[in-house]
């Protein structure tokens, strides 16, 4: 074999085993959607200016999307890289039917566009405020209605935050329980946390979810 030759096998060798690092990676446990997903809900929780972000959906056939996107830390000669990890679940359709008319109540549909959910004159220190951010997106028959979270609290398991309305409470809920069954199946128990069950959600009334309105 010529010097040439040699050199380039080399080369080649070497870029297979240097190029991942050079772009973003992706960790999946899932296949690839067969069929195109017709979304009913969909939320974005981003924290640290977007250092972190998760993301869920629900299609309307129960296909549940979901991804963890973060800069994954230097490691050895590896330089820092952004890194998605994606998982998908299913919920049946009785759960589906509880996830739309939660999303149709009228509570819910009737939220502003933006809900800042600090408190005036309260340092953020106080509420131990984070930098979170989070966006969802509800699928009605012909609109899409959008709803923005900020100077989202601290939330700790079993406690809503006063000046957390029970429709937002509800949203913040649907998010966390829609993720958790993407990335570990159905094993999670219902109302847990602080949260209702979705059928809970799905029947809990104007009048008994009225609660304290946004600031």
């Amino acid at each position: 074999m010529s010097r040439m030759k040699l050199l380039v096998l080399v080369l080649v060798q070497f870029g297979l085993s240097t190029c991942p690092f050079l772009a973003p990676s992706l960790y999946s446990q899932t296949l690839k959607r067969k069929t195109e997903c017709s979304p009913l809900f969909k939320a974005e929780w981003i924290q640290l200016h977007g250092d972190t972000v998760d993301e869920v959906t629900a299609c309307a056939d129960g296909e549940l999307m979901a991804s963890h996107t973060f800069n994954a830390p230097a490691f050895g000669s590896t330089p820092p890289e952004r890194t998605t990890w994606r998982y998908s679940g299913q919920i049946d359709k009785n759960l589906v039917a509880d996830l739309s008319k939660t999303l149709h109540r009228k509570e819910i549909s009737v939220l502003p566009t933006e809900i800042d959910l600090g408190v005036k004159g309260v340092p953020n220190a106080v509420l131990h405020e984070q930098d979170q951010v989070a966006h969802f997106s509800i699928s009605h028959e012909k609109t899409e209605q959008k709803i923005t979270l900020e100077n989202i609290p601290g939330i700790y398991c079993g406690d809503k935050p006063a000046q957390v309305e029970e429709a937002v409470w509800d949203l913040i809920c649907l998010y966390r329980d829609l993720y958790a069954r993407a990335k570990n199946g159905d094993k999670l128990s219902s109302g847990n946390c602080g949260c209702k069950s979705l059928n809970d959600m799905a029947n809990t009334n104007a009048s008994t979810a009225a609660g304290q309105k946004c600031p």
